[in-house]
């Protein structure tokens, strides 16, 4: 997003609002809050990489849920480490 490379984020509303209060308030704004916790994770692929996006949906079928979740949060350790290692830059 700062590159102009990007038009949009999908974040968590607590790390997020804070950055954007913080680093980018007079140029960006949260657009969008969901009602309740979404329970479920998310891939993002752009609209001309549908091979990609192929890939993502045979490779989320192909697991079971015990699986997946393992995955999910193997990928999210290294985030949960920084924030508790600084969190006072979040």
């Amino acid at each position: 997003m700062v590159s102009g490379e990007n038009q949009y984020f999908i974040g968590n509303n607590i790390t997020t609002g804070h950055c954007i209060s913080k680093y980018f308030s007079q140029s960006l704004v949260i657009a969008h809050y969901f009602r309740q916790q979404e329970q479920h994770n998310r891939f993002v692929t752009r609209d001309d990489r549908p091979e990609l996006h192929q890939l993502f949906d045979r490779f989320i079928h192909a697991v079971d849920s015990d699986t997946a979740m393992r995955i999910m949060q193997k990928l999210a350790q290294p985030w949960r480490s920084v924030v508790s290692q600084y969190p006072a830059y979040l």
